[in-house]
């Protein structure tokens, strides 16, 4: 999809009516510093730029009317859900069509999200996860002071052989600890 003329939807690359924009972050920077950005349109943003994610979370500061439409994006978990937190409007898959671009347009326009239902599904699914109540799994008042510094050491990812260096004990009794910890009543 890349070079495909866009003489309407693009019009921050000045000049270019006739000619194909590559729709670069770099056409974005300049609608930044553009007095022409105060009307609500909806832009393409071909992420596969290195500072794309940077350029969707900071343009709806500095014009707010702005809607972003990721463009050229791959149909990962990963890369959808990054473009949601980045504030993307909407997106076109990497292997998306010129009426997938205009499609993602005019549903942005409207506050809308143009996307399959398996994203639909994938997105309400990461919705969920990150909206759960995360409650403490056990009362911290209920435990030891080496189940606690365990724990938190734990919290910091690290492994029962790296944890067991960290706190001068053997392996064998950080899995002792971590048994005992999961064993506690939840708060």
């Amino acid at each position: 999809m890349r070079g495909i003329a866009f003489p309407k939807l693009h019009p921050m690359c000045p000049g270019r009516a006739n000619r194909k924009c590559e729709l670069r972050h770099s056409c974005l920077e300049q609608q930044v510093h553009s007095s022409r950005a105060s009307a609500t349109a909806a832009r393409p943003l071909d992420v596969s730029g290195p500072t794309s994610f940077d350029i969707a979370k900071l343009l709806p500061g500095r014009v707010p009317t702005i809607k972003i439409i990721a463009f050229a994006v791959k149909e990962t978990e990963q890369d959808v859900v990054a473009c949601a937190v980045a504030g993307f409007a909407g997106y076109v898959p990497h292997d998306g069509s010129e009426a997938d671009l205009m499609a993602a347009i005019d549903h942005a326009m409207c506050g809308e999200l143009h996307c399959s239902p398996r994203v639909a599904g994938l997105l309400f699914r990461h919705l969920t996860v990150v909206s759960a109540p995360h409650p403490s799994l056990v009362d911290p008042t209920t435990l030891t002071q080496r189940e606690r510094q365990v724990l938190a050491l734990l919290a910091q990812g690290m492994s029962n052989k790296e944890i067991a260096r960290e706190a001068q004990i053997s392996s064998a009794t950080v899995k002792n600890h971590v048994h005992n910890i999961l064993k506690k009543p939840p708060r």
